[in-house]
């Protein structure tokens, strides 16, 4: 009778450890293959530029001024795609999966995302994210003034506070 109690004991941890067992690589492959991350990547480059050259759209500037900021929404979205390519960024997200997901729940996403919705959020979820940023950069623009607000405070107090000339210092770094 006790051997039946431990091995069912045995039995229950085993599955137990098998269903916690981290996301493997070729389980998020799939995963990263099928939501075409690399795409993903793509729209939020092309965002990032777009919201890039929308932020200099409200500024005056001069026939001179424009190619010099083209160049440097370029250049910036270049850096971007240079440093934050999925390449680069694959190891780390795949670590991060394998820390938050268990290989059996990536494989009922895998299979949710193989549905007629999966494959719809899929394909809408660079619009969504498009939305979801121009909202976030509309209550960023609409916050720019309070921060500014705060800053000139806190810049005043550390000046009131602080020897001459160690407050432009602190605000400098």
């Amino acid at each position: 009778m006790k051997a039946k109690a431990l091995l069912l004991a045995i039995l229950v941890m085993a599955s137990l450890n098998s269903y916690a067992t981290p996301a493997k690589k070729e389980t998020l492959e799939e995963l990263f293959r099928l939501t075409d991350m690399t795409k993903m990547l793509d729209a939020v480059y092309a965002q990032t530029d777009a919201m890039m050259k929308q932020s200099m759209r409200g500024r005056t500037l001069t026939e001179a001024q424009k190619p010099v900021v083209d160049k440097f929404a370029e250049k910036s979205v270049a850096l971007m795609k240079e440093e934050l390519s999925w390449d680069k960024l694959k190891p780390p997200v795949m670590a991060a999966y394998a820390s938050v997901y268990t290989d059996k729940e990536v494989k009922d996403i895998i299979k949710f995302y193989q549905t007629p919705t999966g494959k719809k959020l899929i394909k809408k979820m660079p619009e969504l994210t498009q939305v979801t940023m121009g909202l976030v950069q509309k209550s960023v623009q609409g916050i720019l003034p309070k921060l500014k607000v705060l800053q000139e405070e806190m810049a005043a107090e550390l000046e009131k506070n602080s020897p001459q000339g160690e407050a432009k210092e602190v605000l400098k770094q």
